[in-house]
């Protein structure tokens, strides 16, 4: 086959597409039609049908047949077979809508017993959290109500102060020059959970001009 071939052959099928779409829109149209003349106990069996079976577009399907619109309520919950994305085993799962299929959720594709452990394992993980936060707050508080030289002295200001000295690139923040570094307090209040901006980073001689011009002297670190 030569290329003018190929693309005469994908030039009529593009055609052939093209007229197969248009001949599903008309008769997707002329069944809806159809269906307005129903009994209203029949509707939502057929609207069911149509969205289930059929795949037509749920907002369509509402506004020939004159359904609730409110939450999807008038689609009936189906169910599937589903593989378990955590074991692999088939299971019936109900799904309230083509939603939950396309989107692939978590829960829609775990059996019931893969979601309880799910369920379970996020719960300790939050659990785990919460003691971890309650630990770090309580210790920040610690910290704080110790006088300021100890707080000097501890495994978290030495962290706190190798981060700073890191972020700064080991440079005096003022004349840039990498001599001994001294890591100041711009502000105390956050002592233990300081903040970059609450710190800056300067050299003995910058930092000690520092102090000269501050009124009350800082506190040294």
């Amino acid at each position: 086959m030569t290329l003018i071939e190929a693309l005469e052959f994908y030039q009529d099928a593009l055609r052939d597409l093209h007229e197969a779409n248009e001949r599903i829109d008309v008769a997707r149209d002329l069944l809806l039609k159809v269906a307005e003349t129903i009994k209203d106990e029949e509707r939502l069996e057929l609207a069911n049908f149509l969205y289930w079976k059929l795949e037509f577009p749920r907002k369509k399907i509402e506004e020939v047949l004159r359904l609730d619109q409110t939450k999807n309520r008038w689609i009936t919950p189906q169910e599937r077979k589903i593989s378990c994305r955590e074991c692999r085993r088939t299971f019936i799962k109900k799904l309230p809508s083509k939603w939950a299929l396309k989107e692939r959720s978590f829960w829609a594709e775990c059996c019931e017993e893969c979601s309880r452990k799910r369920k379970e394992e996020r719960e300790k993980e939050s659990a785990l959290y919460k003691e971890h936060d309650l630990e770090r707050e309580a210790r920040i508080k610690e910290l704080r109500s110790m006088p300021y030289r100890e707080y000097l002295e501890t495994p978290e200001w030495k962290a706190i102060r190798d981060q700073a000295l890191h972020y700064a690139h080991y440079r005096c923040k003022l004349c840039y020059s990498r001599g001994p570094l001294h890591v100041h307090h711009r502000v105390y209040r956050n002592l233990g959970a300081e903040y970059h901006s609450d710190l800056v980073v300067l050299c003995e001689s910058c930092h000690s001009k520092y102090h000269e011009k501050s009124a009350p002297p800082a506190r040294a670190c």
